[in-house]
């Protein structure tokens, strides 16, 4: 089965109910590289998506505390907690556009902390994780969001490195003339 990633890798499917993986390379709380492939904190199975079984599975690691990314330790803290709920929560939220993501936050930040809105099943996810682990699962969660801030201080010099890097390209083509 091909996975859709930036780069191609084959899983093999086991017969297990839990699947296997290579060891795994934990390189921040919001990415895992394993064997070329990036993976969504949340995406246990790595399928490209955060769904049902993904939650059963980091279910499964909260009460189990196996640790591993397929189990849901996604920060690579060797523990399945709030920590893990909220960025789960944060890669569900954003696979249907940031409208859901930004009415979470609203909700959890108490900004907003009505009903009106919360209806969809991503949204009743977070509203269950909060009641379940409270203030510090809200801190989590917003902090495991970027702010617009700091994308405004982060795009202007990837966009600086990238016209270096085509200027250095197009000056070696002329030299090679």
């Amino acid at each position: 089965m091909m996975l859709p990633t930036a780069h191609s890798a084959r899983r093999t499917r086991s017969t297990s109910p839990t699947p296997t993986f290579p060891a795994p390379i934990a390189l921040a709380p919001k990415t895992l590289v394993l064997k070329g492939i990036i993976a969504t904190p949340g995406d246990t199975d790595l399928n490209g998506q955060i769904d049902f079984d993904d939650y059963s599975r980091t279910d499964v690691g909260f009460n189990t505390q196996p640790g591993g990314w397929e189990n849901g330790d996604f920060n690579g803290d060797g523990t399945i907690d709030f920590d893990d709920y909220s960025l789960i929560d944060v890669s569900f939220n954003t696979q249907g556009g940031g409208g859901m993501l930004m009415r979470a936050m609203r909700w959890l930040s108490g900004e907003d902390h009505s009903e009106r809105g919360m209806n969809s099943p991503p949204l009743q996810m977070v509203e269950q994780h909060f009641n379940e682990f409270g203030e510090s699962y809200a801190q989590a969660f917003i902090a495991a969001v970027p702010e617009p801030a700091t994308i405004a201080l982060i795009l202007p010099s990837t966009a600086s490195l990238l016209l270096r890097r085509s200027n250095r390209r197009r000056a070696g083509a002329r030299r090679n003339l």
